[in-house]
């Protein structure tokens, strides 16, 4: 009877020292930033849905996203420690990593370039040969160009065989003015963008891709700093898994995809979003491999191009120092690679 009294008591201590114990502080939330490529739209629904839908703060996140623009170089703000992630172009990964920058990709949102070349259909004009004798308005890098077509249009015209005599070129136009009045047969833009604009206006286009043509680009780049890496591995992984997992949710549920990239660009038009979100769907989930995936090979080639081009004028001595699949393999292991 007595040890079971004594049995009790400790019992009712244990619980009274406990009650008593103050509980450990809650860790707060870690915080990181991304640099958009651009304004907000539906280019960066991924990231969107994973804000919303509450990944990050599954993974004790607090996300801020900061938006691009004209005069924003996202490359430069991530170098410069104005963000922990950044949305960029490929090649600048490049020409960045060439000024010393410490910029790593990670992954790649746009496993293909959405740059095309769009001619209009009573054109004809349905294949690279078929600019032979046409005037295309690509500019020249020295004129402020449209610098991802130019690299592409080069190779493009190389592969072809056909050389600056054949064809004519003139200033690229955003605005599409000489394509819409016929001085210009030809005009390099965005599949996710421009085409979309033109389509909108009643003009039907035959579209070429270089992608078509053997000339693989990727496109958007989730890049962050080597020193980023080494220094805060738990929190990259954590942020890339649950961004990966937002781009899963906009292949799989459009319509709020569409829903929550509203809330981001708030006052542009719903229909264009929808638009821009579904024409970006073959170039984020090719079905080749998993979201995000990147290859050395097609890395290697647009290095190459990038090269031969005078575009890269410092040689890279080791291509493996500007991406890493350290976080591609953590979320997905090898199962990727084909």
């Amino acid at each position: 009877m007595g040890s079971r009294i004594m049995l009790l008591a400790f019992f009712i201590t244990s619980l009274t020292t406990l009650a008593c114990t103050p509980p450990e502080p809650k860790k707060g939330k870690e915080p990181v930033t991304l640099q958009l490529k651009w304004l907000h739209q539906g280019q960066f629904a991924g990231f969107y849905m994973a804000k919303e839908k509450g990944y990050y703060t599954a993974e004790n996140l607090d996300v801020t996203f900061l938006e691009g623009g004209k005069d924003i170089n996202p490359c430069e703000r991530l170098c410069t420690g104005n963000a922990d992630f950044a949305i960029v172009s490929a090649e600048s990964v490049f020409t960045k990593h060439t000024e010393n920058s410490n910029a790593k990709a990670v992954a790649v949102i746009y496993q293909r370039s959405p740059v095309v070349f769009a001619a209009k259909t009573e054109s004809h004009i349905v294949r690279p040969r078929d600019f032979a004798g046409k005037t295309i308005a690509v500019g020249n890098v020295e004129g402020g160009g449209f610098a991802e077509a130019l690299v592409q249009f080069n190779t493009l015209m190389k592969k072809t065989g056909l050389t600056p005599s054949d064809y004519r070129t003139v200033p690229y136009d955003p605005l599409f003015k000489d394509f819409l009045s016929t001085k210009a047969d030809i005009t390099p833009t965005y599949l996710v963008n421009g085409a979309i604009q033109l389509r909108t206006m009643g003009i039907t286009l035959n579209l070429i891709w270089p992608g078509d043509y053997g000339i693989p680009f990727y496109s958007d780049t989730l890049v962050t700093t080597g020193a980023y890496l080494r220094e805060k591995p738990d929190i990259a992984l954590r942020f890339f898994r649950a961004s990966m997992k937002g781009w899963k949710d906009v292949v799989e549920q459009v319509d709020e995809a569409v829903e929550v990239t509203m809330k981001y660009a708030a006052g542009t038009d719903r229909t264009f979003q929808r638009n821009m979100i579904e024409a970006q769907m073959p170039l984020v989930h090719t079905g080749e491999h998993p979201i995000g995936w990147m290859e050395p090979v097609i890395w290697k080639s647009m290095y190459e191009i990038l090269v031969d081009q005078g575009i890269i004028t410092k040689p890279v001595q080791d291509l493996e120092s500007v991406y890493t699949f350290d976080l591609l393999y953590a979320l997905y292991g090898r199962a990727g690679e084909k």
